[in-house]
């Protein structure tokens, strides 16, 4: 979970759902409160979403749930995802249409839901 907040993706996925899942967390005082969280399946980590190392493990699915505000940050990030070696599905939460249309530029789109113009859920493959 590339920008983590408080943790509602890691507590459903880790806590309730049992699985093993990384949250990446900028801001120290959100990463302090979230480290409640931490267990066997989840780690925590608080990085720069744009530096930390996507390649210390071969993720299966990268959620991004809009942390990133900057245009030229997003596309950063999204760039960073089309490098990766592996093949890794990604969730992309609630952005805006030229973000979507960014992101679709690196990423093949499998499927997407519109619940009003900035709540929506995309889901991309990345293919080495």
């Amino acid at each position: 979970d590339l920008g983590s907040g408080f943790g509602k993706i890691i507590y459903f996925l880790g806590k309730i759902k049992k699985y093993q899942i990384d949250g990446v967390e900028l801001n120290h005082s959100i990463y302090k409160d979230s480290l409640s969280l931490q267990d066997v399946n989840v780690s925590l980590y608080n990085e720069n979403i744009l530096e930390f190392n996507l390649d210390q493990k071969k993720y299966d699915l990268l959620i991004i749930n809009d942390p990133l505000k900057n245009k030229n940050d997003f596309e950063t990030l999204i760039k960073k995802i089309d490098n990766l070696c592996h093949k890794v599905f990604i969730i992309i939460i609630n952005v805006d249409s030229e973000k979507i249309k960014l992101a679709s530029n690196y990423l093949k789109i499998i499927d997407q839901k519109s619940f009003s113009i900035h709540r929506n859920i995309l889901f991309y493959e990345h293919k080495p």
